[in-house]
């Protein structure tokens, strides 16, 4: 089967793939999270901790700690790392929301 295409209509098509290439490129690239985390001892005081950034495509459980200093757990898809984090479930989530939702 031919199809025959002006120039005009050929270029068009060629502008729809290069959008559709530029859209699923855009969509693909990882999002991330800046969390709080605790490292070493939990129970020090004051615990240290630091900034992290974490790929939320790598997070398969939020767990959350109510009555701890340390507020929640990131389990990663790797089965044995975690982040003890100073923010709530419901806080990470909301960063999650957001980042999914940015259109960098």
């Amino acid at each position: 089967m031919e199809i025959k295409l002006t120039d005009k209509q050929f270029e068009q098509l060629q502008i729809e793939l290069i959008k559709e290439v530029i859209h699923k490129t855009d969509n693909s690239k990882k999002k991330f999270i800046d969390v709080t985390v605790v490292f070493g001892d939990i129970n020090q005081q004051p615990p240290k901790t630091g900034l992290v950034s974490i790929c939320i495509a790598n997070i398969v459980a939020l767990v959350d700690h109510p009555n701890s200093i340390v507020k929640s757990d990131i389990l990663f898809n790797t089965g044995r790392d975690h982040f003890f984090c100073t923010s709530t479930v419901e806080e990470i989530k909301q960063m999650i929301k957001e980042a999914e939702n940015n259109e960098r």
